[in-house]
């Protein structure tokens, strides 16, 4: 009996195509590594429900015990954590060449900042600790959201 560990930090995760071809090498891993005998964990690109239910399709296949771990609450924090700060750096940079009236695009995000007037770094913080307030009590299960709902909070709170 063996025990196969299968994990990868890497910056593909920041490129969603790289991320899609990511995730497909992960389950081919994993089909080849599944048997009755051995242990297999993939702690990885667990935020997709479809993606979870592919692996559990094959473990049920298999024939063998399973466990699929639910999206756990560091990998999310840190996932607000870095877009919303990536997101705050990004409007400071552009409105430097805006004027009011414009519309800033984020990473991230295909909802685009409604520029009324420049934003300052403390009010930007201020709104970024509210949004993250808000969202540890409404955490959503997709990440990917997290850019489209900070920038909709942005433009509510500018309105």
């Amino acid at each position: 009996n063996g025990v196969a560990c299968l994990w990868c930090r890497d910056e593909r995760l920041n490129d969603s195509r790289k991320e899609k071809d990511l995730r497909g090498s992960l389950k081919a891993e994993v089909e080849r590594k599944i048997n009755k005998e051995d242990v297999v964990i993939m702690d990885s690109l667990n935020y997709i429900k479809g993606y979870r239910y592919e692996l559990f399709c094959l473990v049920k296949h298999a024939q063998t015990p399973h466990c699929l771990q639910p999206l756990s609450s560091t990998n999310f924090m840190y996932e607000l954590d870095r877009v919303t700060q990536e997101m705050i750096m990004t409007i400071l940079n552009t409105q430097k060449t805006s004027v009011p009236g414009d519309q800033i695009t984020v990473p991230g995000a295909n909802v685009k900042i409604e520029l009324t007037r420049n934003l300052q770094m403390a009010e930007l913080r201020k709104l970024r600790r509210q949004f993250i307030s808000y969202t540890k009590m409404h955490p959503t299960e997709n990440i990917g959201q997290i850019a489209n709902m900070f920038v909709q909070y942005i433009n509510r709170s500018l309105h």
